[in-house]
C-alpha cells in the first residue's frame, strides 16, 4: 500500500480511539502516525491530550467565549492558565489536573497512547483488506498471482466493485499481541483448499481474508529464490517504532523463516 494512502484509507474506513492511564480520547491517522486533538468530555472538561500543548491550550483558552460571558478579562484568564500550567507541571504521571475556573482537565501521562481501531463498516474494510491482499499477493506470486482465475481476478472485482465474490470472506480475527505493538503486518499463505491472507493495523486489530485456493503454485518463484521448497507463505512486518520492515518465510512444519529486507 503506497506510504500517501496510509492515512486516508484508515480515516476512511476505521473510527481511531487512544487510551492511556485511565484516558480515551478520539483521534485521526497522519502521515506514519496519530494525533489526538483537544476535546471535550461529557462533563464539559476540556481534555488535551498531546505533551506539546501549551502554545494550543493558551489559544483554546482565549476563545472559549464561556469565559468572558462567566465575567473573566483576558488578563484573569492568561493567570488562571499560569497557575494551571504550574499545578500540571507538579503533577504526577497519572494525576488529574482540574481547573475549574477554565473549564480544563488536564491528565499527565508518560506512554504513548495504546490505539484501538474501531470499523466504521464491513463493506469499506473488506474492500481495504482486499486492496492489501491483492498488491502483497502480487508482490510475493508475481504473474503467476495476477494470472489466477479463481483468486485474483475475484479479488480485483471485490476491490474495484465492492461486491462480494464467491468463496471470498473477511473477518476480523484477535491479535497475538498482548498489549500494544505499533507493528502492520501482512501474512500470504497458500493451501490445498483455500488461501489465507490476515492484514493487521498497529498491532491492535487484525482481519482474515478467505479465499479458494489457486489453481498453480503462485510462491514457486519466491521458494526458488530463497532455497525453501516447502514454502506455504510469506509474511511482512513493518515495525512502525523500530522503523524497521522484514520478510518470513511460513515453512509447511510450522516454522518461520528470515529470508530479510
Amino acid at each position: 500500500m503506497p506510504p500517501h494512502d496510509r492515512a486516508q484509507l484508515i480515516n476512511q474506513n476505521f473510527r481511531v480511539h487512544g487510551f492511556a492511564e485511565g484516558m480515551a480520547v478520539k483521534g485521526r491517522a497522519i502521515g506514519e502516525d496519530f494525533e489526538f486533538l483537544p476535546q471535550r468530555l461529557p462533563d464539559g472538561s476540556l481534555i488535551h491530550p498531546e505533551a506539546e500543548y501549551k502554545a494550543l491550550l493558551l489559544k483554546t483558552i482565549l476563545r472559549d467565549q464561556r469565559l468572558y460571558v462567566a465575567g473573566l478579562t483576558a488578563d484573569q484568564i492568561r493567570e488562571e492558565y499560569r497557575k494551571l500550567t504550574e499545578a500540571y507541571a507538579q503533577a504526577k504521571v497519572g494525576d488529574k489536573v482540574e481547573w475549574p475556573t477554565l473549564g480544563i482537565t488536564l491528565m499527565k501521562r508518560s506512554a504513548a497512547f495504546k490505539i484501538k481501531l474501531e470499523p466504521k463498516g464491513s463493506g469499506d474494510v473488506s474492500r481495504l483488506v482486499a486492496k492489501i491482499a491483492y498488491e502483497f499477493g502480487f508482490i510475493v506470486g508475481y504473474r503467476d498471482f495476477l494470472s489466477s482465475e479463481r483468486v485474483a481476478q475475484p479479488l480485483h472485482r471485490l476491490i474495484m466493485t465492492g461486491e462480494q465474490q464467491p468463496g471470498f470472506h473477511v473477518f476480523q480475527i484477535s491479535t497475538d499481541f498482548s498489549d500494544f505493538v505499533p507493528v502492520h503486518f501482512v501474512s500470504f499463505q497458500t493451501y490445498e483448499y483455500m488461501t489465507r491472507v490476515v492484514v493487521g493495523f498497529f498491532g491492535s486489530i487484525a482481519y482474515t481474508l478467505i479465499a479458494p485456493p489457486f489453481e498453480h503454485k503462485v510462491l514457486h518463484q519466491t521458494g526458488e529464490h530463497y532455497n525453501c521448497h516447502n514454502l506455504i507463505g510469506v509474511e511482512y512486518q513493518q515495525d512502525l517504532r523500530e522503523e524497521t520492515v522484514g520478510f518470513w518465510a511460513l515453512l509447511s512444519d510450522g516454522r518461520n523463516k528470515y529470508i530479510g529486507p
